[in-house]
């Protein structure tokens, strides 16, 4: 049983957000508006993060704080001891690859920063893999010193650091020429082109978002305090995701427009796209360097609360590791980080195979578990007084929703 917890509510508010925002924002949403209908996909997006998402990321926390425990432990007293540990490993073992990838695009966007700043070129992966290797030692020093003085520390730090960055860039962008005139086209909602796809793509999206998948907020879930609200802590969690998207899009969206870039150019928009943007704009270096920083460094979040996630199961079912968990977890994570830092043409690979569907398994499974393995009264006491209506839609209705993702992803890949 986690003895940990976050010493406020707006530290695990912070820390929530840090969690919840990172490359599905910043990197994922402004492509995904300008290629499945700009501000209509964002209003239909709204609706599924209220309805799916936030229920979804309510019963993950509950599924933690109420049963105290990671996951592996969770899902054995919610969906039996066999298959539950089963379900609780596979899941484990998914976040561990996912961030095994996932430090090394946080190793590129590290490098990048350089590259815009000083219009400098790498000639090998090399700087990328030490740019890794620096991201897995700081996990290291951060796990180790712990959730509050470590975990929740840095979020404190660097969650305001990125919202007032991407206000700081929201705000450059508008004053280019053109953008004000480019955005407010891009903003006028055309339903006509919102078709099953857009939809079934704005529902995906509410979910990746938020980071759903049924560990790393089942195991921060196990640290909050019984008294903290799980309706307000999701309603801020979605709040600050939602607000980081749309700065992030404020500034992407008219600069790209402004400059006649290509705002469907899908998942390149991140690296090819945006320093062609830096490379046009006046001061485009040291805008560069802030947008990458702040997207490093909170991305970072998500990735330490993997590594969490991982030492913690770790110390509680290998005992022979208690004591060396995080160096052993990080040491793993270091080896697996070398095959796509060594080819980063595997993160594609790696990502369809450990990411966008193994995160919808792992949430389908923890409403699943919260809805039907944990006692009605408990978790109509986890979810506060809007259980009664709560509860019945955790069990009716999420799953339906998420299982409709998984089975559209697994269909397209």
């Amino acid at each position: 049983m986690p003895s940990e917890r976050f010493s406020s509510s707006a530290g695990a508010i912070l820390t929530m957000v840090g969690v919840a925002v990172g490359l599905g924002n910043v990197w994922r949403f402004p492509y995904m508006m300008g290629s499945y209908g700009g501000s209509a996909f964002l209003l239909i997006y709204l609706v599924f993060l209220v309805f799916l998402a936030m229920p979804a990321i309510m019963a993950e926390w509950g599924l933690g704080r109420g049963l105290r425990s990671g996951p592996v432990n969770a899902y054995q007293r919610t969906l039996g001891h066999r298959f539950g540990a089963v379900i609780g490993w596979v899941l484990v073992f998914a976040v561990f690859m996912a961030d095994s990838y996932y430090v090394v695009v946080i190793g590129q966007i590290l490098t990048t920063s350089v590259a815009v700043t000083f219009n400098w070129k790498a000639q090998s992966n090399w700087p990328t893999i030490a740019a890794t290797g620096l991201i897995v030692v700081c996990t290291y020093w951060v796990l180790s010193r712990g959730l509050k003085r470590g975990i929740e520390a840095v979020s404190r730090v660097i969650v305001p650091f990125f919202l007032l960055a991407m206000v700081a860039l929201a705000v450059r962008a508008w004053t280019l020429d053109g953008a004000t005139e480019a955005m407010a086209e891009f903003l006028k909602p055309d339903f006509s082109a919102i078709g099953a796809t857009e939809v079934f793509a704005a529902m995906g999206q509410a979910c990746f978002s938020l980071g759903l998948g049924g560990t790393l907020y089942v195991m921060y879930g196990s640290y909050l305090n019984k008294d903290q609200s799980l309706a307000k802590t999701a309603g801020w969690t979605a709040f600050g995701d939602v607000g980081a998207a749309i700065m992030a899009s404020l500034f992407i969206v008219p600069a790209v427009l402004a400059l006649g870039l290509n705002m469907a150019a899908g998942p390149g928009l991140l690296f090819n796209t945006l320093p062609q943007l830096f490379a046009e704009m006046a001061s485009g270096p040291v805008l560069g360097l802030l947008f990458l920083l702040a997207l490093g460094a909170v991305a970072f979040l998500s990735s330490l609360a993997a590594m969490e996630v991982v030492q913690h199961e770790l110390k509680a079912h290998v005992p022979k590791l208690k004591n060396h968990a995080i160096g052993v977890s990080c040491g793993a994570l270091a080896i697996a980080a070398i095959p796509p830092a060594v080819n980063p043409e595997l993160i594609g690979t790696l990502d369809l195979i450990f990411g966008s569907g193994m995160l919808m398994f792992g949430c389908l499974m923890a409403v699943i578990a919260f809805g039907w393995g944990v006692p009605r009264l408990q978790a109509g006491e986890e979810l506060g007084s809007r259980a009664s209506v709560l509860l019945p839609w955790l069990r009716f209705v999420v799953p339906v929703a998420i299982g409709a993702i998984l089975i559209g992803y697994l269909v397209s890949v």
